[in-house]
This record gives C-alpha cells, structure tokens and sequence, in this order.
C-alpha cells in the first residue's frame, strides 16, 4: 500500500468514515504493520489535541462590519464639510 493511501485510510478509520471492510482492513493494518501504527497514533494525538484547542469567538458577519466602515466614512466626509464650511465662512467673516 502506498503511503499516501494508508494516510487516507487510517485517517477516515479515525474520523469513522470508512466502510465495514476497511474498517477490518484497517484494524489488520495497524496490527501488522508499524508504520501504520505509529501513522494512527500520530493521528490520534493531532486528533486529541484538536479536540483541546480552544474556540475562538464568533467572526462579526461581513455585512456588518461593511456597514460599521461606512458609517464612520459617512461620518469624516460630514466632519470635513462641516470643518471647510467652517473655515470658508471664517474667511468670508474676515474680509
């Protein structure tokens, strides 16, 4: 068995994905073979530690924070216009 088939197998074995047959398949696999065997176990520990790994919170959906950038754009280009009506009115009060 090449390796690259005996990776898939031991791992859709570990994630019970596979078949009746390959799962006996497997099971005499992993006992007379030490490479699949320490293939499985490698893959049990990732496994395992995956399973620790904690979660991270929830993304924000796209749409809202889409809004949020255009709300605070909306809010400069306000403040700009206010801030130049401002100074054009100051400089119309000055001469």
């Amino acid at each position: 068995m090449m390796e690259q088939e005996r990776f898939e197998l031991v791992s859709a074995y570990l994630d019970g994905e596979v078949t009746p047959s390959q799962r006996r398949e497997v099971e005499v696999l992993l006992a007379t073979d030490p490479v699949a065997k320490h293939l499985y176990q490698r893959l049990l520990q990732l496994h395992s530690e995956f399973q620790r790994m904690p979660i991270p919170p929830k993304v924000e959906p796209v749409e809202i924070m889409v809004d949020r950038v255009f709300d605070k754009i909306d809010r400069r280009s306000k403040r700009k216009f206010v801030l130049g009506g401002t100074a054009i009115a100051a400089l119309c009060i000055a001469f």
